[in-house]
């Protein structure tokens, strides 16, 4: 094949264009690019206000222009400023992220598998939520939001992610080991890969212009990478020639470092590297990823599929999810309150510079006598003089004070602070509580609670559905990559069952769904709240209680080890080795977990008539000893330690009192 070729990849499962010609990776990334081109003004736009906001702009040789930015090195530092504009953006931050924005799972209907899935699901968000540190990861995305109108949350399953050394159970081709005594056996073992999630911003990401992100066709993500990463991505690049050999496509590349700015003048230096998603529709039928370096296309492959239900993964949806704080009707791009906020700091500027001016004007006293006095003086206010004759120099000298700073431009600097805050949505009564020496009514802060909140409303919903999208994705990507021992171990010891309902489960179909959920309920300190109530109710014993106040966990240690010896047993019972229920396990307990077995084995068309001898043994087990239970403890025989003799009267035996 030519170099030329070379160069290029086909876009798998696309039909030929009109002409008969081939889709190709980088003819769809010059139409990518072209789309670009549409947004250049919004693009512009955004990392203008990222610089305002970071206060750069003001940095500059007139101190009455604050449009113009600085063109050479001599650069005046003494503009009288005062940024508010970064303070209320963390500000805001902060309060969009309130209560937590947290997505949790539901299942749809009250049968085993759909409550083992979405049990499974939430414990996979909550060691997601841990591992990429998503309260930073939101507070992050807040800030370049609010600069640029829009971010994309980017959730991909990243194979160089790791290594991670974890304690996790032994698996062999039987399943999962478990020891002589029923307990699981536990291995150190390293591994690879995970979730990385990151929050890319203009100008490092576009769509082919869709208003809505779930109505775009193509994505298009832009990486700035290391040149030995590139090198290594160009050089194990392969290719087929007419022969089916396969070949090295790129084996002398050697990619050169470029000069990337940001929007402070500061460069990126690295090789520009482009992720490419055509999702599956007429262009496509399987759905493309590919991945572009240095300009040369690396990899072309079809959107990966769940093999356990063979859907594409996300649905067939582009991944991730962008979260607008503001619509703008018809535009990819989003609408932010920084864009009005900036000229209300300009107007705080103004003010302030003003009043600085003329509190110089008043510091500085005007001395009027007679040069002789005068000159004695000197600069200082402190310096002794002789006299003069015999009168004293200080009752020669007239001073009058400067023009004092008027009220009214004190109350528009004022005013125009206030107005700063109203912008963003986080007013000084309901944020910091207001000036201590002012008194305010409960009307008054409920009212500014109100708008407040009023103003914040639509971007906290806006990124409650775009977080909602990314718990989806994250799932989804669980189910695509992740093996059964690294799920057994998230899950925890009696995690094995739940793990196989969730290979298979419909995500916001039929199975599971996703909606946000209160932080509180689903935090340790809920799990402690919610042990509390149930000990009072009696519905926990006091061991149980004492524990799960203290873990704040929905389940006990032993509770879990039972549950992993059980599913051991299931396993020995379905391959026909006889079992017979362990005496310290709770028979309840084994019975309800054995249901889920069976119902799970019996999707899959495996036999289960051990496993269910195996349950009708538990089941004969609890009603002996709910029997047992019921009849109380054996009476013990008359004698020493028996119950006293009862003589009988005589009225017992029939005959009359006397």
């Amino acid at each position: 094949m030519s170099a030329e070729s070379d160069l290029d990849l086909d876009v798998v499962g696309a039909p030929p264009e009109p002409g008969g010609k081939p889709l190709t990776v980088l003819a769809l990334d010059a139409e990518m690019e072209e789309a670009r081109g549409r947004q250049g003004t919004l693009i512009k736009e955004a990392e203008l206000r990222e610089r305002i906001v970071l206060g750069e702009q003001w940095h500059i040789a007139d101190a009455t222009e604050e449009s113009t930015f600085p063109t050479s090195d001599t650069v005046r530092m003494d503009f009288i400023t005062e940024n508010l504009l970064y303070p209320l953006c963390l500000t805001w931050a902060a309060v969009i992220d309130q209560g937590r924005i947290d997505p949790r799972g539901f299942p749809f209907h009250p049968t085993a598998q759909d409550m083992e899935s979405a049990k499974a699901v939430n414990t996979i968000l909550d060691f997601e939520k841990q591992r990429c540190s998503e309260p930073e990861l939101i507070s992050e995305a807040a800030e370049w939001a609010q600069m640029h109108g829009d971010v994309l949350f980017y959730p991909q399953w990243s194979e160089a992610d790791g290594p991670h050394r974890v304690l996790r159970q032994k698996v062999d081709k039987a399943g999962h080991v478990v020891g002589q005594d029923g307990q699981p056996e536990l291995e150190q073992a390293w591994e690879f890969g995970g979730v990385v999630e990151d929050v890319i911003a203009a100008p490092d990401y576009w769509t082919d212009g869709a208003y809505h992100y779930k109505d775009a066709q193509a994505l298009c993500g832009r990486r700035v990478i290391n040149r030995h990463v590139a090198r290594a991505k160009l050089r194990g690049a392969k290719g087929v020639d007419e022969m089916g050999q396969e070949y090295e496509r790129f084996p002398d590349a050697d990619p050169k470092d470029v000069d990337f700015p940001t929007s402070i003048d500061t460069t990126r230096r690295g090789v520009e590297a482009r992720e490419l998603w055509l999702k599956p529709g007429p262009r496509s039928e399987t759905g493309c990823f590919a991945l572009i370096v240095d300009k040369k296309a690396v990899m072309s492959i079809p959107y990966p599929k769940n093999p356990e239900s063979g859907k594409l993964i996300y649905d067939g949806q582009l991944p991730g999810s962008i979260w607008k704080v503001g619509n703008i009707r018809g535009c990819p791009r989003g609408k932010t309150h920084v864009s009005d906020a900036i000229h209300q700091q300009r107007l705080v500027n103004a003010t302030l510079r003003a009043i600085l001016a003329r509190a110089e004007f008043a510091r500085a006293a005007w001395m009027i006598g007679n040069p002789e006095t005068l000159a004695q003086m000197g600069t200082s206010k402190t310096k002794r003089v002789d006299y003069v004759g015999d009168q004293d120099v200080r009752h020669a000298v007239m001073i009058l004070e400067g023009a004092g700073v008027p009220p009214s431009l004190v109350r528009v600097y004022k005013d125009a602070r206030e107005a700063l805050r109203d912008v963003f949505g986080v007013s000084t009564a309901t944020s910091t509580g207001g000036d201590p020496t002012e008194s305010k009514s409960g009307v008054q802060m409920r009212e500014a609670r109100a708008q407040d909140g009023q103003k914040i409303r639509p971007a906290r919903g806006r990124l409650e559905q775009a977080r909602k999208k990314v718990a989806k994705d994250k799932i989804t990507l669980w189910q695509v990559h992740a093996d059964e021992a690294r799920m057994v171990r998230v899950l925890g010891p009696g995690g094995e069952v739940s793990a196989r309902w969730l290979r298979g489960a419909d995500l916001e179909g039929a199975d599971v769904a996703l909606e946000i959920g209160s932080g509180m309920l689903s935090s340790h300190i809920g799990g402690q709240k919610y042990a509390e109530e149930s000990a009072a109710a009696g519905f926990l014993s006091p061991q149980d209680a004492i524990e799960r106040r203290e873990t704040g966990l929905g389940q006990t240690v032993d509770d879990a080890q039972g549950m992993a010896r059980v599913d051991s047993q299931a396993r020995q019972a379905a391959s026909g080795r006889p079992v017979e229920p362990m005496p310290d396990v709770n028979p309840k307990m084994a019975v309800e977990r054995l249901k889920v077995v069976i119902g799970s084995m019996a999707v899959d068309g495996e036999d289960v008539s051990g496993v269910q001898r195996l349950a009708q043994a538990y089941q004969q087990l609890a009603a002996a000893m709910a029997k047992s239970k019921a009849q109380g403890p054996p009476q013990a025989p008359e004698g020493k330690n028996g119950a006293p003799k009862v003589t009988p009267t005589r009225k017992d035996q029939g005959e009359p009192p006397q």
